[in-house]
């Protein structure tokens, strides 16, 4: 495990930050006594009032019981509970209002506790006004419920991931970034979410978008259509586009913009592996108008060619494109292009 701390006044040790992943001893018994330790100041021979950052990933002896404790560590900043066995009866118990409210927590993963729902994601939610990242992929209770708490009580949300979360759907996605317009990273991996709730993400937090993962959703050209401001994919694709433009910024939706039209001018990854009803015109359309793409996660998208990646690659020789599943003889075709 990983300690970061130094020496105590009293000639013990203040821990900082302690990770715990994947470790066998941790267990309710010491998240109990953990928290015990810090009723006064720095008693014992380890210090925890001035714990900041603790990370429990994989830790399945860590219980309800165990999160509950954790209540009285509100000067934590950023907690993970990773594949824990965490439940709403927990996360209800660590926001328990007796502890006063969270205003330290910044930063939090509950990514695969699966019986954590809307209920733990509320009283979160409440009772931490100043979280800027927040993990809960994996969530089976999670609807648009939970997802509209955080879009009105998280404001100042920088980063949030809902992978795998089927119980929200687009109208909880847009109740999530009309409230937090400072959104940078997203990620809606696996999602049921469509067109539309991508176009509502760009009329939402286009302007500081720098990360989005669409992974294995059910999207189709029209959604990079709107990230892109680009038009120019067909008649059928411009004229449903079209019924975004007043939700896009001046210009985003006036046809096949160039780099200073785009509505996304900081995104530098996006993620579309997987979203196989994708076509050459999508990466077309990403390239010649994300002037800050990096990164293009295209595996899995069986309908995107050897052409149209050899292209992005000649336009932008920087760009990091993660190939589809072309198979041999495809792979060749794409060196082949690139001369």
């Amino acid at each position: 495990f990983g300690v970061c701390g130094g020496a105590a006044g009293t000639g013990g040790r203040v821990i900082h930050s302690l990770d715990l992943s994947c470790q066998d001893g941790a267990d309710d018994a010491l998240l109990l006594a953990m928290a015990g330790s810090t009723a006064g100041t720095d008693s014992g021979p380890v210090g925890l009032a001035h714990l900041r950052d603790l990370t429990l990933d994989y830790c399945e002896r860590v219980t309800d019981m165990g999160i509950g404790a954790l209540r009285r560590l509100r000067q934590l900043e950023t907690v993970s509970l990773r594949a824990t066995g965490a439940t709403d009866e927990g996360v209800l118990a660590l926001c328990d209002t007796a502890h006063g409210s969270w205003p330290a927590l910044r930063e939090l993963c509950l990514d695969g506790c699966g019986r954590v729902g809307d209920a733990g994601v509320v009283a979160l939610a409440e009772i931490a006004p100043n979280l800027s990242s927040v993990d809960l992929s994996r969530l089976e209770g999670l609807s648009d419920v939970g997802a509209a708490a955080l879009g009105r009580l998280s404001p100042r949300l920088r980063s949030v991931a809902l992978d795998g979360c089927v119980g929200v759907t687009a109208r909880g996605c847009s109740s999530l970034v009309r409230g937090c317009r400072q959104l940078a990273e997203i990620s809606l991996a696996e999602m049921l979410i469509g067109d539309e709730a991508v176009a509502e993400i760009v009329a939402s937090c286009g302007l500081t978008l720098t990360f989005l993962d669409l992974s294995e959703c059910p999207i189709t050209d029209l959604a990079i259509a709107a990230l892109s401001g680009h038009t120019a994919l067909s008649g059928h694709t411009a004229r449903i586009v079209s019924r975004f433009a007043p939700a896009l910024p001046p210009g985003a939706a006036s046809g096949a913009v160039g780099v200073r039209g785009a509505p996304c001018p900081s995104l530098t990854r996006l993620r579309l592996h997987g979203c196989r009803q994708l076509t050459d015109a999508a990466v077309h359309a990403a390239v010649a108008s994300l002037p800050e793409l990096e990164e293009l996660g295209l595996e899995g998208c069986a309908r995107i060619t050897p052409a149209a990646v050899a292209a992005a690659r000649r336009a932008r020789p920087l760009l990091c494109v993660d190939l589809p599943a072309l198979g041999p003889a495809a792979s060749r075709g794409v060196k082949a292009e690139m001369g």
